[in-house]
């Protein structure tokens, strides 16, 4: 059996703890029962804690996706659930592919030796340095006036030959446009932070692997 006792604190430390705890979560709460409250329940200043739930706000913001027509919108003005779709889009595949890159780029600047590998290590490490305000207008630029295939260029053209059509074609406005920034803007950042980790793994752990793969083989 334990003799360990233990103190009994002041009751204003509890005090304080439970202060401490509703100053951290009181905005997320706050937060949480806005969201199913009407627009003049939360503008009128009233901080009724009573107060009949509505997802009226949900209907309101999501009426251009849901399968019914809500009674109280007339108009559905706010597109929001289709942005949050292509904002979805759009981060899952940058995601995936700023990490399938990353890592192989990562592995082979830790595992491989070739000529120029530690400049373009440096080099990753220095693009993470120029802020991202900074690259704003340029890539802005970019992606509205270079990221297209003139129609008169040999790549335009055979587009224009095969599929008909114009044959020009931009990537402005475009969901591969936006991948295509965001893949740019945080690869850099990503094989920076694998070269770490890669690093930490043992050569004996992949040798190892490779002995047992080659095993299972034969």
């Amino acid at each position: 059996m334990s003799d360990k006792t233990f103190e009994r604190q002041n009751p204003a430390y509890y005090a304080r703890i439970a202060l401490l705890i509703f100053m951290s979560n009181g905005p997320v709460l706050l937060f949480l029962v806005n969201l199913l409250k009407l627009d003049v329940e939360i503008t009128s200043g009233a901080g009724r804690l009573l107060f009949m739930p509505t997802i009226r706000n949900y209907e309101t913001a999501l009426c251009d996706i849901l399968w019914y027509r809500p009674d109280h919108v007339d108009f559905c003005t706010i597109r929001f659930g289709g942005a949050f779709i292509n904002s979805l889009i759009i981060a899952i595949i940058s995601t995936a592919l700023t990490l399938i890159f990353g890592c192989m780029a990562a592995y082979a600047l830790v595992r491989f030796r070739f000529m120029g590998r530690d400049s373009l290590s440096l080099s990753t490490l220095a693009v993470r340095m120029i802020p991202p305000a900074v690259l704003l207008v340029p890539v802005f630029g970019l992606w509205n006036n270079a990221f297209c295939l003139d129609k008169d260029g040999g790549i335009g053209g055979m587009i224009r030959d095969t599929f008909g059509g114009r044959g020009d074609t931009c990537l402005a406005g475009t969901h591969s446009g936006i991948i295509l920034n965001c893949v740019a803007m945080n690869l850099p950042f990503v094989t920076e932070i694998l070269q770490r980790f890669i690093a930490q793994v043992p050569r004996s752990l992949e040798e190892a692997a490779c002995v047992t793969q080659g095993y299972h083989n034969a």
